[in-house]
């Protein structure tokens, strides 16, 4: 009986922890502290933990919640970072596709390894939750209350799916409470759908924390073995639990959403990310570090010999979000045409007509040229981008199509400047010509 018992309450500490984990919910109970100090832990310090849900009543199983959580047992910190299920990734052997399809072409080890490559940094653990099972949990809990801030309303026939939720303070029954995870069918599309998740994660740590959840507690038990997978050993979840129990209690919980705006491709609507402030969203909201925080060493960072702008007008970007960029970004024939982007070309090498001709070789691809003429000096060994406004995704497109190393990208925030772009003509320059021509006459 005993052992019945201990196992019971490590699968209830597990289900807690996972539901949470995945942007829904998770919290110990209080009263149940002594139990899990009982139990075997294994401390886990600066893991990251990518957590999906997945509804298995889908014919096509795709990841319908993804969330990236980070642990700081020392600070007692938890950073939670949610990306929309449509946002537009690149992912091995399947070119640009919105990321919650990832699953269906590679299961978990190819999410995995497509959010990681996403967002530059290591996942350690993955926790996979049946959205399905996630109604007989709220039901084991009687219902949650939900303030609704709006009328929900959405039908699709084909697909079985009928919402209706009225506006107000309301308990919400299980099915009720996927409905309000699951509607995104308004302007806000998957931005609004995160935050009522985040919302939801909220109320239902607030019921299991109170005087009367003890009660509903033993209900759950039943209804885990369906909820979740994971690779998390159960000691490493029960360790979990009191580091995210920690946190909650001391309002150490930090959720954050990846950058970027809805965009239409080919027809289907995305979540376009922002890809250069991805590193910012990692570092402060998942991490927890603030700018005081980090130190740089120069070398990482991109430098440039050009005087002409003032050093407090440049941004600091490192060599690894503009690496990020250029493996992320999409390159498109057309997007000059599109972006209206205006470059400057200067003469860095000293060789006459150079400009000029390095102009026309760029109209010649449809980029739009504003003028051409000397640099500051001609000691420019190799060829540099500035990127006046911090168009990084639109510039790293020059960069590819030129063959130029993104680390010689500089990016400085002068948004009344009116170039989007000034190419500066190295050494090297000749070269880059030449190797133009062969794709050329290939």
């Amino acid at each position: 009986m005993k052992r019945w018992l201990l196992i019971g309450i490590g699968l209830l500490s597990a289900y807690f922890l996972t539901l949470f984990i995945t942007g829904l919910f998770l919290v110990k109970f209080l009263s149940l502290e002594f139990l899990f100090s009982m139990m075997p832990k294994e401390e886990l310090k600066g893991v990251n933990i990518l957590a999906f849900g997945v509804d298995d009543t889908r014919s096509v199983k795709r990841a319908d919640t993804i969330v990236v959580f980070h642990l700081d047992s020392d600070r007692k910190r938890v950073g939670a970072l949610s990306i929309p299920r449509d946002t537009r990734v690149k992912v091995e052997g399947y070119g640009h596709t919105k990321i919650n399809h990832t699953y269906a072409h590679g299961g978990e080890s190819l999410l995995r390894q497509t959010v990681a490559d996403f967002l530059g940094i290591p996942i350690d653990y993955y926790v996979k939750v049946n959205l399905n099972g996630v109604i007989k949990v709220v039901d084991a809990l009687c219902g949650v209350e939900i303030d609704v801030e709006k009328d929900l309303v959405y039908t699709d026939q084909a697909a079985g799916l009928y919402i209706h939720i009225e506006k107000g303070k309301q308990v919400l029954n299980g099915e009720k409470i996927m409905h309000y995870l699951r509607f995104r069918h308004d302007s806000e599309g998957d931005i609004g759908r995160i935050r009522r998740q985040q919302k939801f994660m909220n109320e239902v740590a607030r019921k299991v924390t109170s005087p009367t959840g003890l009660f509903e507690l033993p209900k759950l038990i039943g209804t885990l073995n369906s909820v979740f997978d994971t690779d998390l050993s159960m000691s490493q979840m029960v360790s979990m639990g009191l580091q995210f129990k920690d946190a909650f209690i001391s309002g150490s919980v930090e959720k954050g959403t990846i950058p970027g705006a809805i965009s239409l491709i080919n027809g289907s609507s995305y979540w376009r990310p922002d890809l250069a402030k991805i590193d910012g969203v990692v570092t402060e909201s998942l991490l927890g570090f603030g700018e005081d925080d980090i130190i740089e060493e120069e070398e990482e960072r991109v430098v440039t010999v050009d005087e002409e702008a003032s050093q407090e007008d440049r941004r600091i970007v490192t060599n690894k979000e503009v690496r990020r960029v250029a493996e992320q970004a999409e390159i498109a024939p057309d997007v000059f045409q599109r972006t209206d982007m205006k470059v400057e070309v200067l003469n860095g090498l000293g060789i006459k007509g150079v400009a000029q001709d390095a102009a026309s070789l760029l109209k010649d691809h449809g980029i739009q040229v504003a003028r051409f003429g000397n640099a500051g000096s001609f000691s420019y060994d190799e060829t540099l981008i500035v990127d006046w406004k911090g168009n990084i995704e639109k510039v790293i497109v020059l960069a590819n199509l030129l063959k130029i190393d993104p680390e010689r990208i500089i990016v400085y925030d002068r948004p009344s400047k009116p170039l989007d772009a000034t190419l500066v003509l190295g050494k090297d320059w000749n070269s880059i010509v030449e190797s133009l021509s062969k794709e050329g006459a290939q």
